[in-house]
């Protein structure tokens, strides 16, 4: 109604096709995502000022850049096991060992790329990466045809996928990104300051209703145990007394927690005061959840941080009296 530019620009962007419902479900998917955060708000800020870079170093200084290298290089890490794959198949009795030479080719190139160590080093290294050499045409009776299909397939899975990972992280240089991202600025500050908007329209229906949904019951209570002000979080007297009160705080199924329930359990916990009382169990290896926010992260940190004794203690619990070997090691190969 207001036919304000910037806001018709940003719709035309994300809703192209014959209506507004892709506009919708992402507001809503922003809402969501927003919510897993103990202060959604606060993360919604942030989510703007990652478009606020003054200049192109800036942007390759942001964090997510540096987690973008990290994802890039693990996946580039699996193309190299694929391959380390493929050339023991061509070692084996009836291997097709014609291929190794372009094989061994190809391990050479993508163990390179896991020297470079910022976006731009890895982006120029894998942009000018050399090309594929051509599987040999050398014909043999001795080679299995089952083996060598297997091969063959393993590699163009291998080549397929590396072009995934240049197209989609490294298709250009970090200088057109920075561009592009300017350009979008304008587009995310309207789609954020819709979702904001939506947040206290829906807030204040709920209100109007006296209906609460679950992320309601979670940062209601954590109005209660938490003040934040300027950046910073106390506990409130509420929180002290039910921090008195608990003398154990047992969680189960902790891989799959959010930042949300981790300030609430923190808060009623006695770590302020020294007194560890919080006993948390979980397998990361079973965290399914990360597709309804959970924080899997939480969990590591503690496994990575925690002494086998102490205040922080942690304890494996590597025995395990329902899983036979065989089921054990087939998972951990995966």
């Amino acid at each position: 109604a207001e036919k304000s530019e910037a806001f018709l620009y940003m719709v035309e962007s994300i809703a192209t096709g014959r209506d507004d419902r892709v506009l919708e479900s992402t507001v809503l998917q922003l809402y969501h995502f927003s919510m897993s955060f103990p202060w959604p708000q606060e993360w919604l800020d942030q989510c703007r000022r990652e478009y606020e870079a003054e200049n192109v170093e800036v942007f390759l200084d942001m964090p997510w850049i540096g987690e973008l290298v990290k994802v890039a290089k693990v996946q580039i890490g699996d193309l190299g096991q694929m391959t380390r794959r493929a050339l023991e198949l061509c070692q084996e009795e009836h291997g097709p060992y014609m291929y190794e030479e372009a094989l061994l080719s190809d391990l050479d190139m993508l163990e390179q790329l896991q020297t470079p160590e910022t976006y731009r080093e890895l982006g120029n290294a894998v942009r000018s990466m050399g090309k594929w050499k051509t599987l040999s045409a050398k014909r043999d009776e001795q080679v299995d045809p089952q083996i060598r299909d297997t091969v063959k397939g393993i590699r163009e899975e291998v080549k397929k996928n590396f072009t995934k990972i240049r197209d989609t992280y490294f298709y250009a240089p970090p200088e057109a990104l920075y561009e592009q991202m300017k350009r979008c600025r304008p587009m995310m500050e309207q789609l954020l300051d819709l979702t904001k908007e939506f947040a206290d329209c829906y807030t204040q229906e709920k209100r109007k209703r006296n209906l609460c949904d679950f992320n309601d019951l979670e940062h209601l209570a954590l109005q209660i145990l938490m003040e934040r002000k300027e950046g910073t979080c106390t506990r409130t007297q509420a929180a002290r007394d039910l921090a008195d009160y608990y003398q154990h705080i047992m969680i189960d199924e902790y891989q799959d927690s959010n930042l949300v329930q981790e300030y609430l359990l923190s808060a009623i916990s006695g770590e302020v005061e020294g007194h560890y009382n919080r006993f948390m169990v979980g397998d990361v290896k079973q965290s399914i959840y990360k597709f309804r926010l959970a924080r899997p992260e939480l969990f590591l940190e503690k496994y990575d941080t925690y002494q086998e004794s102490g205040d922080l203690c942690r304890i494996d619990l590597a025995k395990n009296f329902r899983s036979r070997v065989q089921v054990v090691d087939a998972v951990n190969d995966v």
